[in-house]
């Protein structure tokens, strides 16, 4: 989380310890819950191929695009748990070391050959698997 305007946060999605405790998908958007401070949330903005999936949390949010998308899984079909899809697409999300950020593992929407802070070729293809809570 990185705060560069007063009250203002912004995110990313990575695997390496998030700031979310949950992520609810709402009219194509996503909004996170953040640790420490469940009252405040994280809204996703615009999702960009080759960056990664990018929140902002400020006093009044704005509309998230209507990017994302929830699709039968590719591999258990219908039965199996849904996965992450943008743009009617899920199978362009890839784990990427970021060679920015002391190689933290960030989660990457379609990933360029020539972007500044992964190499391309050490990015590793993944599904994102849609978990729900059933409390």
């Amino acid at each position: 989380m990185v705060n560069t305007v007063p009250k203002t946060s912004w995110d990313i999605l990575s695997a390496g310890g998030g700031t979310f405790t949950s992520e609810v998908l709402t009219n194509g958007g996503i909004l996170g819950s953040l640790t420490g401070q469940p009252q405040l949330l994280a809204a996703s903005i615009a999702v960009i191929p080759g960056d990664s999936p990018t929140f902002v949390t400020q006093q009044f949010l704005p509309t998230s695009p209507a990017a994302y998308c929830i699709m039968p899984n590719p591999f258990l079909g219908p039965t199996g748990p849904n996965v992450l899809g943008v743009n009617g697409r899920s199978d362009q999300w890839a784990l990427c070391a970021n060679s920015s950020a002391s190689g933290r593992m960030d989660l990457v929407f379609s990933p360029l050959p020539t972007h500044p802070h992964y190499n391309q070729s050490s990015c590793q293809s993944v599904y994102l698997t849609l978990m729900v809570d059933l409390r």
